[in-house]
């Protein structure tokens, strides 16, 4: 069944005419290190601020398509950690490429998860 805003011929499943905004909710870090199992909420759109160059391994909250923004606002350079062991597995981060990313400064990283691998598998990276 298709759903639609403001729309009386919905073309996909959810089809909106109009601006679409997605609130951020802002994660602050202030040691440095590796941290897993970052809890989201139901949030798609997170943006974090710290005071010290760090790493995550994993987010919380994933399920079948829900896409992940993640801006790297502090001027730090963040580093997602590839198939870290340090997140619960079904949390962990697949970066597609064996390796981590790391924004430097400032950058977007664009995530999906898969319930298929249980993972959240990176679809993009901004600098």
């Amino acid at each position: 069944m298709e759903k639609s805003v403001l729309t009386s011929t919905p073309q996909t499943t959810v089809d909106i005419e109009g601006d679409l905004s997605i609130k951020p909710i802002t994660i602050n870090i202030t040691t440095a290190g590796t941290f897993g199992n970052v809890a989201i909420g139901n949030r798609s759109f997170v943006r974090i601020e710290s005071t010290s160059a760090i790493s995550i391994s994993g987010f919380e909250n994933g399920y079948n398509g829900k896409i992940l923004v993640v801006y790297n606002n502090s001027g730090q350079n963040v580093t997602f950690k590839n198939l870290d062991a340090s997140s619960n597995v079904a949390n962990r981060i697949n970066t597609l490429n064996g390796a981590d990313i790391t924004t430097t400064g400032s950058g977007i990283v664009t995530f999906i998860y898969n319930s298929a691998v249980n993972k959240w598998l990176v679809i993009a990276v901004r600098e």
